[in-house]
C-alpha cells in the first residue's frame, strides 16, 4: 500500500466517531473525497463494495475491510488514461500535467528564468548572463543554438536584450503587436558598468603621493 499501515489505521479511528470498530460508505467517501475532491464517487462505491467480506453489518467496514478498500482505490485504474497507477494520485497528477502543458505556464517559466538571469534588475540581461543560468541547471549545450536568436532579435545590436525581446527569442509572440515593431521600440539599456578588480580612492593615492613626496615639492623623482 502507499503509505504505512499505521497511517491508514489512524485515519480509520479518525473517521470511526462512535469508536464501535466500523464506518460506513459516507465515512470513506469524506476519506478519500479529503485527498482528492475530483475523485469519482462511482470508484469509492465499487472499493466499498468489493472490499465487504464480512458481514454484518453489510452497510458499515471494519477496519481490515477498510485496508482492504484503500488497496483496492490505489490499484483500480480507469480506461482512458494513458499509464496505470494508484487512481487518486494518477487523477491528481492528470491535472497538473495537463496545467504543465498550457501555454501560459510555458511563458511563465521563461519569464523567471530571464528574471533570475537579470541579476541587477535592471530589465536586460546579456548573452553572457544567460549563459551562466544555462549553466546553472546544466543546459549549457543549448548555448550555441540560442546565441543565434539572441542576435536576431536583438536589432538595436548592442548586446542587451529585453524581457519581450527574451521571449520572442525564445518562441513565444508578442503580448502585442508585431515582432519586428516590438523589438524596434524596446527601450535602450543603460549600459552595465564594470567594476575594476581592483580599485583605489583618489583621497588614498594622495596620501600615499604625499608620503613618498619627501621634499614637499609636488614631484616624484624616478
Amino acid at each position: 500500500m502507499l503509505y504505512p499501515e499505521s497511517e491508514y489505521k489512524k485515519v480509520f479511528n479518525e473517521a470511526d466517531k462512535d469508536k464501535d470498530g466500523y464506518i460506513d460508505y459516507l465515512d470513506l467517501k469524506k476519506l478519500v473525497l479529503i485527498a482528492d475532491k475530483t475523485f469519482p464517487e462511482h470508484i469509492i462505491k465499487k472499493a466499498f463494495k468489493e472490499a465487504k467480506t464480512r458481514i454484518p453489518p453489510a452497510d458499515k467496514m471494519d477496519l481490515a475491510e477498510f485496508l482492504e478498500a484503500m488497496g483496492k482505490l490505489e490499484s483500480y485504474s480507469r480506461g482512458f488514461w494513458t499509464f496505470k497507477g494508484p487512481i487518486i494520485y494518477t487523477n491528481f497528477t492528470s491535472l497538473v500535467t495537463k496545467w504543465l502543458n498550457t501555454p501560459r505556464f510555458a511563458r511563465w517559466i521563461y519569464e523567471e528564468f530571464f528574471r533570475e538571469t537579470d541579476k541587477d534588475k535592471d530589465g536586460f540581461i546579456t548573452f553572457e548572463e544567460f549563459v551562466v543560468t544555462l549553466k546553472k541547471y546544466n543546459l549549457e549545450y543549448l548555448a550555441r543554438t540560442l546565441k543565434i536568436e539572441f542576435i536576431k532579435y536583438n536589432t538595436r545590436g548592442d548586446g542587451y536584450m529585453s524581457l519581450e525581446e527574451f521571449m520572442i527569442a525564445m518562441g513565444f509572440p508578442p503580448i502585442s503587436g508585431d515582432k519586428a515593431d516590438v523589438v524596434k521600440s524596446s527601450p535602450t539599456p543603460t549600459k552595465k558598468s564594470k567594476k575594476p578588480k581592483f580599485e583605489l580612492g583618489a583621497s588614498l593615492l594622495r596620501q600615499i603621493f604625499t608620503s613618498m613626496d619627501i621634499d614637499g615639492d609636488g614631484v616624484l623623482n624616478k
